[in-house]
């Protein structure tokens, strides 16, 4: 049987390609560098570029900025971990669990940057919301970017779950 993943492993899971996009300039930023304001105005620069936005940017550089003078860090590995705690305290409040009895028919829309997984999540929360007992149709949304509603027919297709979309209608 496999044991259930906690919530932390599931988001971890789901934002692989995120972290693929991200690791990549974050991660050297940390390699051989000395931790000043220098170290800081790159990591700012790079948070951006990958569009963490300006509140949560600034809410981080502020942590581990506090965190390395309270810490006294002058290893940048030390400060890559202060990072990712500090990405794991920023995200711990969104924690919570889907509840779907609430409001029926139960809406949920999906919002995003191209190419984050929008359409994939969406065909994993159907197949989840099926395990669940629960009745599942999928709209498009997304109809003038190529290949999307096919994208999302597919998903409909994997867990037999009906599928509106017209090609180049108004969602």
């Amino acid at each position: 049987m496999v044991a259930a993943l906690s919530w932390a492993a599931r988001l971890k899971n789901g934002l692989a390609r995120t972290r693929e996009v991200l690791n990549t300039p974050v991660s050297e930023l940390f390699v051989r560098r000395r931790v000043d304001e220098s170290l800081f105005e790159d990591l700012e620069t790079a948070l951006l570029q990958a569009d963490c936005g300006v509140a949560a940017t600034d809410w981080l550089l502020e942590s581990l900025r506090e965190k390395a003078r309270r810490e006294r860090i002058e290893d940048a590995a030390a400060l890559k971990r202060a990072l990712t705690d500090s990405v794991t305290e920023l995200l711990r409040p969104l924690e919570r669990s889907l509840d779907v009895s609430r409001a029926r028919p139960f809406t949920i829309m999906i919002a995003g940057v191209n190419g984050s997984g929008k359409t994939t999540s969406i065909g994993k929360l159907a197949k989840w919301l099926q395990s669940q007992g629960k009745s599942v149709l999928l709209a498009a949304g997304d109809t003038f970017r190529a290949a999307a509603r096919e994208q999302l027919v597919v998903w409909g297709e994997r867990n037999a779950v009906p599928v509106i979309a017209q090609a180049g209608g108004d969602p």
